[in-house]
């Protein structure tokens, strides 16, 4: 490690380190009662929409909305206080103005709630008046047993008991992958369009001002939580830094951490304290801090949601060695180039394989890896994309595969519109290109079978395609540019490495 590394790790391991009650968070995240403080029939204010994305949502356990001028709330018996309903509560989510919070948490503590969710904002963000009442809040919390999501946040989710307890109703797709974010509209954000990607998502924790639990608490519970096998983080600062490098490092030995860090500039940071109140910190501290624990950084939010999709959908490459099919030489030079910047190697192909190729396509294909399968792979048979990539896929000395096929539907459909003559020969053409898509598609993704990385690049990519939508749907992702796939592919690979190195040094 450089000097200027072992510095900055220095200064990081001298953070003051809170001094608070460690949580089990299984209550959390598995409550049998939610009570919504502040509930309302209006789904235009925080306590309609946020009830009405648990309902919508599908939980399964009581709800209990609270609200002191209302009867009935979407159908619910709405109650005046916490302390007025017969049963326990395990979760509030308080959507109240922050000045009512703190009456509101001695209620949820003299009722025994565990665990509150604060919605409001108003706090630590707000300057010095509002970092003092948030310090009251959660003295109150605490000293009663209660421990606090918040405040300033959006809420929370866990797809395994259908709970959504989100101020913004983007309900994600069910699936393997739990996120915390500083940001809840980020986070929320990341789970829609990446559930759109066939991304799916186990658990959310907007964590917001972080006054009492905050983004370590969360990564340690997901790095021992059976259901979580990704871990996607966005933080502009971090709290503990001394908890962040002890659970990171336990984290990266079981799964991926991927983690998106705002305010590395000093506008950024000036945005996050104003944002979460967050100290950003040195970008150096972070980037060392990350190296030491095998975290895999993200650069911006389209590349969060890239790895996501990446490590979510992907097995692990045993290595670098890439094994590449197109039928368009100028995009697979491009594509050459990406993976050469990002360290992925292309193997020479073997004298078998070379043989087999020789018989499969014309002669006067490319005769390396890449291969150049030519435009007898788009006007001849689409059969040729598939066989030649299987042929990879069975190769011992190939580690992963980037297929470039033919996706022309979004771009057809587009062209298309703004022809004006022969409209009957264009929308055959279309009808026929679809129907070849939908076919192919079929045949394609029985190659995710061979238990190697398999990655779709297409210049043509566009998520209102079927095609995409089929490809990724089964666990193969589909990336629009050269430099996107050969980075989430290096990103596999480094990660991958870790594990090894850190297999080797336990021996």
């Amino acid at each position: 490690m450089r000097c200027d590394q072992k510095f900055y790790l220095h200064a990081w391991h001298h953070i003051e380190k809170r001094n608070t009650m460690r949580s089990n968070l299984n209550l959390l995240f598995n409550p049998e009662g939610v009570a919504v403080i502040g509930a309302s029939n209006n789904p235009a204010k925080v306590g309609g929409m946020t009830l009405l994305s648990i309902v919508s949502g599908g939980f399964k356990g009581e709800i209990y909305p609270i609200n002191q001028r209302e009867e009935e709330i979407f159908g619910f018996r709405a109650y005046k206080n916490v302390k007025d309903v017969p049963r326990k509560i395990d979760l509030a989510v308080i959507c109240v103005p922050a000045s009512s919070v703190k009456d509101v948490l001695r209620e949820c503590v003299e009722k025994g709630v565990k665990f509150g969710v604060i919605i409001s904002s108003g706090f630590g963000e707000a300057g010095g008046e509002g970092r003092a009442l948030e310090r009251e809040a959660v003295k109150i919390a605490n000293d009663g047993g209660m421990r606090i999501v918040g405040p300033n946040c959006m809420g929370m989710a866990n797809s395994d008991i259908k709970l959504y307890a989100l101020m913004n109703m983007l309900i994600p797709k069910e699936g393997k992958v739990s996120i915390v974010s500083q940001s809840g509209t980020l986070g929320s954000l990341t789970m829609a369009l990446a559930s759109d990607q066939g991304v799916g998502f186990n658990k959310f924790a907007s964590s917001g001002n972080e006054a009492d639990l905050h983004a370590e608490d969360f990564i340690e519970y997901f790095a021992q939580d059976p259901k979580t096998e990704v871990i996607l983080v966005f933080i502009e600062g971090l709290r503990d830094g001394r908890k962040f490098l002890k659970v990171a490092n336990e984290a990266t030995g079981n799964k991926p951490l991927v983690i998106l860090k705002g305010g590395i500039t000093e506008e950024g940071a000036k945005a996050a304290s104003s944002h979460t109140g967050s100290m950003a910190g040195s970008a150096p501290i972070y980037e060392a801090a990350f190296k030491q624990t095998g975290v895999i950084r993200a650069f911006d939010g389209e590349d969060l949601i890239d790895l996501a999709k990446g490590f979510a959908l992907l097995p692990l490459p045993k290595g670098r060695r890439v094994g590449m099919v197109s039928a368009w030489g100028g995009i697979a030079v491009l594509a050459s180039d990406s993976c050469a910047r990002h360290g992925l190697k292309f193997p020479e192909l073997s004298k078998d394989a070379m043989e087999k190729l020789d018989n499969l396509l014309p002669p006067f294909w490319s005769r390396r890896n890449p291969i150049d399968i030519t435009s007898a792979g788009i006007y001849g048979s689409w059969e040729i994309f598939i066989e030649t990539t299987e042929l990879l896929l069975r190769d011992d000395g190939i580690d992963a595969v980037i297929c470039m096929i033919p996706i022309f539907t979004p771009i057809f459909t587009s062209a298309f519109s703004r022809t004006t003559q022969y409209k009957d020969y264009t929308e055959n053409v279309l009808q026929f290109t679809e129907e070849m898509e939908r076919e192919f598609m079929k045949d394609f993704i029985r190659l995710r079978g061979y238990g190697k990385p398999l990655i779709v690049l297409s210049f043509f990519e566009g998520r209102e395609s079927e095609s995409v939508k089929t490809l990724e749907e089964n666990g193969i992702p589909v990336y629009r540019t050269p430099e996107k796939a050969a980075h989430v592919l290096s990103m596999l690979a480094k990660y991958k490495e870790y594990l090894t190195d850190l297999d080797v040094k336990s021996r």
